[in-house]
């Protein structure tokens, strides 16, 4: 028989067991059928806990910031990342933000190469600037 509770229709008997079993063997939600777990070795190399990145904002992309990596959290499928600027503030960034090429959420962040000297000394004929003469007399 059917029933009326609180305005909803009610099922009872074999009907109301049939429902209740179909309802608990569905999953909550598609995204935790499909979830794929990756282990942390999966991550670019220059991602390492201590090492220096560049974090772009999801919302601002124009918006950089450097963070440290804190911890790689391969059960929670995140990289906890501290602020430089900040160090009370901190995000976990999903692994599925991150990329290999470095244009995802966390990016390498690459220093400059040193200027090496084109040659070993000045050369004889070397004539310096009238600037450097003047800044020389004036620091002696």
């Amino acid at each position: 028989p059917l029933g009326m509770a609180q305005g909803k229709l009610r099922l009872s008997g074999p009907m109301e067991r049939i429902n209740r079993a179909l309802r608990l063997n569905t999953p909550r939600s598609s995204s935790s059928a499909a979830r794929v777990t990756l282990p942390a070795a999966a991550l670019p190399d220059w991602i390492e806990v201590g090492h220096v990145l560049c974090y772009v904002s999801r919302t601002n992309s124009s918006i950089t910031h450097h963070v440290k990596v804190s911890k790689i959290e391969e059960r929670k499928q995140t990289v906890l990342v501290v602020f430089e600027m900040d160090k009370k503030i901190w995000k976990r960034v999903p692994f599925t933000e991150i990329s290999r090429m470095g244009d995802g959420s966390l990016r390498p962040l690459w220093k400059p190469e040193p200027v090496v000297a084109s040659c070993p000394e000045r050369p004889p004929d070397f004539v310096k600037p009238a600037e450097e003469e003047a800044d020389a007399e004036v620091t002696s």
